[in-house]
Protein backbone atom coordinates (compact mmCIF):
# COMPACT_ATOMS: atom_id res chain seq x y z
CA UNK A 1 0.00 0.00 0.00
CA UNK A 2 2.71 2.50 0.99
CA UNK A 3 6.10 2.38 -0.65
CA UNK A 4 7.50 4.99 1.71
CA UNK A 5 6.35 7.49 4.26
CA UNK A 6 7.39 11.15 4.05
CA UNK A 7 8.25 12.41 7.52
CA UNK A 8 9.23 15.97 8.27
CA UNK A 9 11.01 16.59 11.56
CA UNK A 10 10.62 20.13 12.80
CA UNK A 11 12.79 21.47 15.60
CA UNK A 12 11.43 24.14 17.90
CA UNK A 13 13.63 25.87 20.41
CA UNK A 14 13.43 28.40 23.20
CA UNK A 15 15.90 31.21 23.84
CA UNK A 16 16.38 33.01 27.13
CA UNK A 17 18.94 34.86 29.19
CA UNK A 18 19.87 35.23 32.83
CA UNK A 19 22.36 37.40 34.67
CA UNK A 20 24.75 37.11 37.54
CA UNK A 21 27.53 39.35 38.79
CA UNK A 22 31.18 39.19 39.68
CA UNK A 23 32.19 41.05 42.83
CA UNK A 24 29.28 43.51 42.85
CA UNK A 25 26.02 44.03 40.96
CA UNK A 26 27.47 46.73 38.71
CA UNK A 27 29.76 44.08 37.18
CA UNK A 28 27.01 42.08 35.48
CA UNK A 29 27.53 38.96 33.37
CA UNK A 30 24.82 37.61 31.07
CA UNK A 31 24.29 34.09 29.80
CA UNK A 32 22.10 33.72 26.72
CA UNK A 33 21.11 30.24 25.61
CA UNK A 34 18.84 28.18 23.40
CA UNK A 35 17.21 24.99 24.64
CA UNK A 36 15.24 22.24 22.94
CA UNK A 37 12.63 21.46 25.58
CA UNK A 38 11.83 17.83 24.77
CA UNK A 39 15.40 16.60 24.99
CA UNK A 40 16.82 19.30 27.26
CA UNK A 41 19.62 19.78 24.73
CA UNK A 42 21.29 23.20 24.69
CA UNK A 43 22.44 23.65 21.08
CA UNK A 44 23.89 27.15 21.63
CA UNK A 45 24.90 29.49 24.46
CA UNK A 46 27.13 32.48 25.07
CA UNK A 47 28.17 34.56 28.06
CA UNK A 48 29.19 38.19 28.19
CA UNK A 49 28.30 41.70 29.32
CA UNK A 50 25.52 42.58 26.84
CA UNK A 51 22.36 40.47 26.43
CA UNK A 52 21.64 41.79 22.88
CA UNK A 53 25.14 40.96 21.66
CA UNK A 54 25.11 37.54 23.32
CA UNK A 55 21.69 36.76 21.85
CA UNK A 56 22.99 37.56 18.35
CA UNK A 57 25.85 35.08 18.88
CA UNK A 58 23.41 32.39 20.05
CA UNK A 59 21.06 33.08 17.13
CA UNK A 60 23.95 32.90 14.67
CA UNK A 61 25.05 29.58 16.16
CA UNK A 62 21.55 28.18 15.62
CA UNK A 63 21.82 28.60 11.85
CA UNK A 64 23.65 25.25 11.66
CA UNK A 65 20.68 23.54 13.36
CA UNK A 66 17.54 23.45 11.23
CA UNK A 67 15.21 25.09 13.75
CA UNK A 68 11.85 26.01 12.27
CA UNK A 69 10.58 27.97 15.28
CA UNK A 70 12.11 29.53 18.33
CA UNK A 71 10.39 31.20 21.24
CA UNK A 72 11.47 33.85 23.71
CA UNK A 73 9.95 35.95 26.46
CA UNK A 74 10.69 39.28 24.67
CA UNK A 75 11.94 40.63 27.98
CA UNK A 76 15.41 42.16 27.60
CA UNK A 77 16.41 41.51 24.02
CA UNK A 78 15.43 44.25 21.58
CA UNK A 79 12.23 43.27 19.75
CA UNK A 80 13.83 43.78 16.32
CA UNK A 81 16.17 40.86 17.06
CA UNK A 82 13.21 38.51 17.61
CA UNK A 83 11.87 38.99 14.10
CA UNK A 84 14.60 36.87 12.51
CA UNK A 85 13.48 33.67 10.81
CA UNK A 86 15.84 30.83 10.03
Amino acid sequence: MFDYLNVEIVFSGETDEFWSFVGNKSNQRWTSYAIERRSGCIPAWDKGKRPDKDFLIVRSSLKIVDIANYHTDDYLIAKILHKHTF
